[in-house]
């Protein structure tokens, strides 16, 4: 759970010409002059702890022990929220960095105690935490390649999942089986020998172990699009909710993941 959700108050910052407001509620900064932002949840939980706790620097430990938990922390990961933190600001002078210290936020803060204040309906608030419930969702990911498997921790972390990985496939059943993600991301073409299963035949011990379990194939090997729709095809009436060729863009990753976590709630 983020700071944020602990006591769901507007926070406010800037100066009256130019106000910012960070509504807890829907995940949204309120940009002066420009459209509402709704931020990616890891994001606003390390900006709204950043501008909550404006009076002091936040140590690097700090907030992985926060916001990371128990998922594997790496510098780059942070390096990649505290960016799209700034991004997502348009101004370089509200975050302070001091080398082997940590982070500081740099301006006027005002909380709003009235939680009417926020500036988005309460309509447009419970379709948000729907969204945002999906976002804290497991995902055991599965790939043998490490450049893969870390791209794809990265991007999903950055979404505000807990992610967990696997590099072999026995691994993969074992942690299906014990942690019970609500999502599996599994690669096809896993090295594999007599001991070691390749994607298929883990998806399909997978079904028989915890068959209420959604996965989706990967796979960056084929050779035209006529391999890669029977590639597709394949994954599907293997007992695959989805397939999802390799690389594939962020928005298609997060689409097809969070797809099928909400039609797993609805079944």
């Amino acid at each position: 759970m983020g700071d944020h959700e602990e006591d769901r108050t507007l926070i406010r910052f800037g100066d009256d010409v130019h106000e910012y407001a960070l509504d807890p509620h829907t995940y949204t900064l309120f940009r002066p002059n420009k459209p509402p932002l709704e931020l990616q949840t890891k994001v606003f939980d390390v900006l709204y702890y950043l501008v909550k706790h404006h009076d002091r620097y936040v140590r690097t430990q700090e907030l992985s022990g926060k916001f990371w938990r128990d998922q594997d922390f790496s510098d780059s990961a942070l390096e990649r929220t505290m960016t799209n933190v700034r991004q997502s600001i348009g101004d370089e002078r509200f975050i302070q960095t001091r080398r082997n210290v940590g982070y500081r936020f740099i301006g006027d803060v005002r909380m709003d105690v009235d939680p009417a204040a926020s500036p988005s309906p309460n309509t447009t608030r419970q379709e948000n935490d729907k969204s945002r419930s999906l976002k804290h969702a497991t995902i055991l990911v599965v790939d043998d390649e490490p450049a893969v498997l870390d791209l794809l921790f990265d991007t999903l972390s950055l979404q505000g999942f807990q992610v967990l990985k696997a590099t072999d496939g026995l691994e993969a059943i074992d942690i299906a089986w014990d942690k019970r993600p609500e999502l599996v991301l599994l690669d096809i073409h896993l090295r594999s020998d007599e001991r070691d299963p390749n994607g298929f035949s883990v998806l399909r011990k997978m079904k028989e172990k915890a068959p209420d379990i959604p996965v989706i194939l990967m796979s960056g090997k084929y050779k035209d699009i006529d391999a890669l729709a029977d590639t597709a095809v394949k994954s599907v009436s293997s007992g695959a909710v989805d397939f999802l060729p390799k690389p594939s863009t962020v928005d298609a990753i997060v689409g097809k993941v969070i797809k099928h976590l909400l039609n797993a709630k609805t079944t």
